[in-house]
């Protein structure tokens, strides 16, 4: 049997090559949330749609070191959680402090998936003695949340309702 043409083969190899770029290709659903105040930064990273992503991380750092580096998990929705992307122009990352003495903490706001649930607030917040972030969870269900400053040189809390109505 007689081999094919030239250009046959170099067209064969130019589309092999081709595929091969469009898999190593990286996620064009990548995204990247950074928030900074102070001498704190964080950064949240994730690929995909959710709730398929993968590869969701919340990366802090603080004075330049990084001071905690993990996947985005929860007790409520585990790696299925998603950010909390419904309102325009709300951020679903924030450092803020949440106590008026406190150090700076690290809020990342996430949603459970469902009908109705579930607004899951994880807040970091510095551990002095070892210099990491502790992370704590807080389950707003139905009616959500959002943080309010109280003036200047406050804190900050979080405004919800009573999910009992829903």
């Amino acid at each position: 049997m007689p081999s094919p043409p030239m250009s046959f083969q170099s067209g064969l190899i130019a589309a092999i090559v081709l595929a091969s770029l469009v898999v190593a290709a990286p996620d064009a659903s990548a995204a990247t949330i950074t928030a900074t105040s102070g001498a704190v930064s964080a950064t949240f990273t994730y690929s995909g749609t959710f709730p398929q992503s993968r590869d969701a991380r919340l990366t802090i750092t603080r004075a330049g070191k990084v001071a905690d580096d993990d996947v985005v998990s929860s007790k409520w929705c585990g790696h299925q959680c998603w950010p909390d992307l419904v309102s325009p122009g709300h951020s679903v990352l924030h450092v803020v402090r949440l106590s008026q003495q406190g150090p700076l903490a690290v809020v990342l706001d996430l949603y459970s998936g469902g009908a109705h649930c579930c607004t899951v607030e994880q807040v970091f917040s510095l551990d002095t003695s070892s210099g990491r972030y502790k992370k704590f969870e807080y389950n707003f269900g139905d009616p959500g949340t959002k943080l309010v400053a109280l003036g200047k040189g406050g804190s900050d809390l979080f405004l919800s309702a009573d999910d009992s109505f829903a």
